[in-house]
């Protein structure tokens, strides 16, 4: 038993965390966010731009966005399941709402049937309870019209992710490899100039 346990050990726990939830919710209403204010607050403002999940990639993209179009960030809404999240999320400008994003009833209740642009930043590797491929198949069907941009952790992943239907795949490993070569080929050049 225990075999199976350890093998089996993030579904059971979400399984025993969806169980609990449910009847926590049901004894006192919704999950608070550190604010005080109920995690559901923003989600009823809806967003045209829903992220889904906040983690490496998402930190990195706020910071692109805050150089080039500020404005921009006051569009999204960003659904994260970490609740202690929630307040560097708010410091950056977003709206934020708590969900589990493997549950297709958040991705429904937080508006991903009215978003024009839902991002799904988070690798695979992270991801717990759903992929990026399962993830896009979820979204075409709740919401066919809607442009998503997934991530992919290498090219035959983009390449499925786009044939799922995704309006982009974007492959951080790939975009990373030149700054990678070239970091490696000017290590080259300067042990060469070292020695001569």
């Amino acid at each position: 038993l225990s075999g199976f346990a350890i093998k089996y050990n993030y579904r059971l726990a979400m399984i025993l965390e969806r169980l609990l939830r449910i009847r926590g919710e049901k004894a006192a209403g919704a999950p608070e966010a550190p604010s005080g204010e109920t995690a559901d607050d923003d989600a009823a403002h809806g967003a045209d731009i829903v992220m889904l999940g906040f983690f490496l990639n998402a930190e990195a993209l706020v910071t692109e966005i805050k150089k080039t179009d500020p404005e921009l960030i006051k569009r999204i809404l960003v659904i994260d399941f970490n609740l202690q999240n929630h307040a560097r999320i708010r410091a950056h400008g977003f709206r934020v709402a708590y969900g589990d994003i493997s549950n297709p009833e958040t991705l429904r209740h937080h508006g991903i049937l009215g978003a024009k642009i839902i991002l799904s930043t988070i690798n695979n590797t992270y991801l717990r309870g759903i992929s990026n491929e399962d993830l896009v198949d979820e979204i075409r069907h709740i919401n066919p019209d809607a442009r998503v941009i997934a991530t992919a952790d290498n090219d035959d992943a983009a390449t499925e992710l786009l044939n799922r239907g995704a309006f982009r795949a974007v492959s951080p490993p790939a975009y990373a490899a030149p700054a990678y070569t070239r970091a490696l080929l000017d290590a080259l050049r300067a042990g060469e100039s070292d020695v001569s």
